[in-house]
Parts: structure tokens; C-alpha cells; sequence
């Protein structure tokens, strides 16, 4: 990559803070995202709405097939 700015110009500053210092030690700005397919839905009979670990269970749909047509 070519630099056009100096290392030590205020800019180049700015961007080294913003890309390398956030995402250090234990508690790293990050999130786990996990992606599902074949979902028709979420069945929400009888969730606790004040226990924010209970969100239902899976309503899979029969019909999804991820091979190609």
C-alpha cells in the first residue's frame, strides 16, 4: 500500500487508533454472529418475557432445501 501521508501526520494517527486501538486485550469491541437457514420462525408459547435467555424454540421449515435447483 502506498503511503501518502507521513506516519506521524495527524491523520495517519487517527487511523491507526481507529483500526488497531479498540480491538485489544480481554475485552475486545466485538460480537458473534451466527447465521441460520431453514428458519420459518420462532415459537414463543410460553417464554418468560423476563429472562432475557429465553427466546423460544425453532420452528424449522420442512421445505427448505439448500441445494442448488
Amino acid at each position: 500500500m502506498e503511503q501518502y501521508t507521513p506516519y506521524d501526520h495527524y491523520v495517519m494517527v487517527a487511523f491507526r487508533k481507529i483500526l488497531f486501538g479498540f480491538n485489544e486485550g480481554d475485552q475486545a469491541q466485538t460480537i458473534v454472529v451466527d447465521v441460520m437457514w431453514g428458519v420459518e420462525g420462532i415459537n414463543k408459547t410460553n417464554v418468560d418475557y423476563y429472562n432475557a435467555s429465553d427466546i423460544g424454540s425453532t420452528i424449522w421449515d420442512k421445505e427448505f432445501d439448500l441445494s442448488p435447483s
